[in-house]
């Protein structure tokens, strides 16, 4: 039985089913043929809760990749967002500065006209 069993393995995998052979002829050699069949199906059950800790790893691996993903993108989209607004600002200020410039051209463009004037009022109450 242990052998067909041993068999099976080795086909499914050579290198793991080799492993298992080896080690059932050396357990049968040291104690026995009833004791090799007791620790190879030991083995086997310790495999089987392997292969389900790595298959359960791997699941929650994928989810918590899938998770960091989804964050990434909020991420990349809030960066956005941030961007947007980065912009608009900047071109709020620029206009304001520009206003800035226009008001104080005003200013002095009628400071200026109203030096004149006193001027001219100057010449006029002179005459």
């Amino acid at each position: 039985m242990m052998a067909l069993h041993a068999q099976a393995k080795a086909d499914e995998n050579p290198l793991l089913g080799r492993d298992i052979v080896q080690k059932v002829l050396q357990r049968k050699l040291k104690y026995g043929p009833k004791e090799a069949v007791k620790k190879s199906a030991r083995e086997v059950q310790l495999e089987a809760e392997l292969a389900a800790a790595k298959a359960e790893a791997e699941s929650k691996t994928n989810e918590l990749e899938a998770k960091l993903v989804e964050q990434d993108e909020k991420i990349k989209a809030r960066d956005e967002e941030i961007e947007k607004h980065k912009v608009e600002l900047d071109m709020q200020h620029e206009r304001l500065a520009n206003q800035g410039v226009k008001m104080e051209q005003m200013r002095k463009a009628q400071e200026k006209m109203q030096k004149s004037m006193e001027t001219v009022l100057a010449k006029l109450s002179k005459k």
